[in-house]
């Protein structure tokens, strides 16, 4: 008979891994999952428009490339797309 699995535990880990605590897995929860349900999306599109801006800079800096036109156009219709979700509320009568 299989014995069954230890909590925290992947299946696939070696003998040596320690288990995981609850504590330890709460805390380690992304923050955006933790926001109320009907705000979690404008949460996820500033993220969104916030990856893509430091993508570019990251490319800039770091691996000394220069982004094409279309990429600062990209990055402009993702920050105006995450600044019109995340600020919408605001323009139309709830």
């Amino acid at each position: 008979m299989r014995k069954p699995p230890t909590p925290g535990v992947s299946p696939t880990a070696s003998p040596s891994a320690i288990p995981a605590s609850p504590a330890s897995r709460d805390k380690s929860t992304n923050a955006l999952t933790r926001i109320d349900a009907a705000l979690a999306g404008r949460a996820f599109a500033a993220y969104g428009g916030i990856y893509i801006v430091s993508s570019l800079v990251w490319m800039v800096v770091v691996e000394r490339t220069a982004p094409r036109i279309t990429d600062y156009v990209g990055a402009a219709v993702c920050l105006a797309g995450a600044g019109i979700i995340l600020y919408g509320a605001r323009w139309t009568a709830a």
